[in-house]
């Protein structure tokens, strides 16, 4: 399976343009080229970047969102020409380190992560239509938080960090890759940072709202396993990652009016830019 491969994608594909728009992108003498040019070189950065061991996971996803909404500043002025600058001097960034002291000022917020998370799971089983391997995810996820109708949102927080710092951590340190590619596997298949819009030349890209949606569904996941991986506990293993993975996709990621009423929660808990979207990353 894909996502278990410890080498998936480990070579980033080489940088080029796409062959609609093949002019020198430095002949100021031409329109500025869409953003959508610069596609492959998009895919290599992004690629390189969630691979960067040298952050934590969760500080990759915000330098990605931070880098997103510089991207949208130059689709918005129009300054597209200006990318290769950003990307040098945003890659130069990642290499020093500099960006390191506006990630660490970002609180983890376990009772924002795991509301978030319920919430998440509200709006989809809400829909009706529950299979029995969804409804079989969803109660481990249930057990190994610890919910109950009785149950405080801080008891069920306490138990979430005991299943996150007990079972889910010990299990992916061993397995970097895992999350990795999970994440590399989304950016590749919503066409990261244009979605649809990339084949559509009429279209503006929106890199910040892909964005969004790109940490909202890797934080669902990532929540619903740590649930699970308290319910597991010694037990947790690659078949119950890859099963869980394979089910909150086909039920989730998958739903376009879920994945649209989930970018509505976030902006209307103002979570939606890469600052809010950290708190429900970082544990």
């Amino acid at each position: 399976m894909v996502l278990l491969h410890p080498s998936f994608l480990a070579g980033p594909e080489p940088a080029r343009t796409y062959s609609w728009d093949d002019r020198p992108a430095t002949d100021s003498s031409l329109p500025a080229p869409p953003l959508r040019t610069y596609f492959w070189s998009l895919r290599e950065f992004v690629v390189r970047l969630i691979r960067n061991r040298r952050y934590a996971l969760w500080q990759r996803l915000f330098l990605l969102g931070s880098f997103a909404r510089r991207l949208d500043a130059l689709v918005r002025e129009g300054t597209e020409r200006s990318f290769p600058i950003l990307l040098k001097d945003f890659s130069a960034a990642v290499a020093s380190g500099g960006l390191r002291s506006p990630m660490e000022a970002i609180p983890a917020d376990l009772p924002l992560q795991l509301d978030m998370v319920r919430h998440l799971v509200k709006l989809r089983i809400g829909e009706g239509r529950l299979q029995p391997r969804l409804v079989e995810t969803l109660n481990a996820f249930a057990h190994g938080i610890g919910f109950r109708s009785e149950a405080s949102l801080q008891g069920q927080c306490a138990q979430y960090a005991r299943a996150y710092k007990d079972s889910f951590a010990p299990f992916f340190l061993q397995r970097q890759h895992v999350l990795e590619n999970l994440l590399i596997n989304t950016i590749v298949r919503r066409l990261f940072p244009f979605g649809a819009k990339l084949l559509d030349v009429q279209a503006v890209p929106e890199p910040t709202r892909e964005f969004a949606m790109l940490a909202t569904e890797f934080a669902l996941i990532k929540g619903v396993l740590i649930g699970v991986a308290g319910f597991y506990k010694e037990a947790f293993s690659e078949a119950v990652v890859a099963k869980t993975v394979q089910v909150m996709s086909k039920y989730f990621e998958h739903n376009s009016v879920f994945l649209a009423r989930a970018h509505e929660l976030l902006m209307a808990r103002q979570l939606d830019d890469a600052r809010g979207l950290t708190k429900l990353l970082r544990n």
